[in-house]
């Protein structure tokens, strides 16, 4: 019976990977730019048929490339990029990391940033806004007082697959993303992109999960009984 229990034991844990990828989406369901994951098994090709563990099985993640709904905030500061764009934002290191949310704000030193306070790129470098209106013009332009001081860069990627999550909606280019500057950006001041995640379908997707597992620690526990039983009457054959 061991056979049997690996194999229960192998699809339940599979299923708990793949319920913390849903249950991850749920609770960014409403951090802007966000894009929902997800989680399959691909079974190798040189597999034998009767072999069925998690080590016979490729783990593939999927990111949900869809674009989130566009909702006015009133706040200026903020911008959605139309497209496939991402904006470029300067981390503590001095290396760049490349986002979908667009929630920014100012800081003492009167540079454009998110609110972890890492700077906003633009085409000349960290946006300085001195002034008391800003607006940001559908091109990225950043008016202050009426007066282009700057233009957000955005860039895209030909190989957005390769990018690797950072946390927070952000994201790192290994390499081999295919980085481009994106000639025409669209951008929308005042609106927030916000995340993909369809909170029904990921709560539907976890309660199938949890019945499954249900379902494989039911069958372990059948076979342990089993196992029990034979052991016993065994004992008694030989007694």
């Amino acid at each position: 019976m061991i056979y049997g229990v690996n194999t229960a034991v192998s699809a339940c844990v599979k299923r708990l990977t793949q319920l913390d990828y849903v249950t991850n989406n749920l609770a960014n369901v409403n951090t802007p730019g966000f894009k929902a994951e997800r989680l399959t098994f691909v079974r190798r090709s040189e597999t034998p048929e009767l072999e069925e563990n998690a080590f016979s099985h490729d783990l593939v993640l999927f990111t949900d490339p869809s674009y989130g709904t566009l909702q006015k905030t009133g706040n200026p500061l903020d911008a959605a990029v139309e497209g496939d764009g991402y904006f470029v934002i300067q981390d503590r290191d001095g290396s760049n990391y490349y986002t979908r949310n667009g929630s920014f704000t100012i800081n003492r030193d009167k540079l454009l940033v998110t609110p972890s306070g890492d700077p906003v790129l633009g085409q000349g470098g960290p946006i300085t806004v001195d002034g008391k209106k800003v607006e940001i013009g559908h091109d990225g332009t950043v008016n202050v007082d009426e007066k282009s001081v700057n233009t957000l860069r955005i860039v895209k990627f030909s190989n957005r697959k390769d990018l690797v999550r950072i946390g927070n909606s952000r994201y790192r280019d290994p390499g081999t993303a295919g980085l481009q500057e994106e000639e025409k950006p669209a951008v929308q001041g005042g609106y927030l992109e916000l995340s993909n995640v369809q909170a029904v379908k990921e709560m539907i997707d976890m309660i199938e999960i949890h019945r499954s597992v249900e379902a494989y620690l039911k069958v372990m526990q059948t076979i342990s009984e089993q196992d029990k039983l034979a052991v016993s009457r065994l004992g008694k054959l030989y007694s």
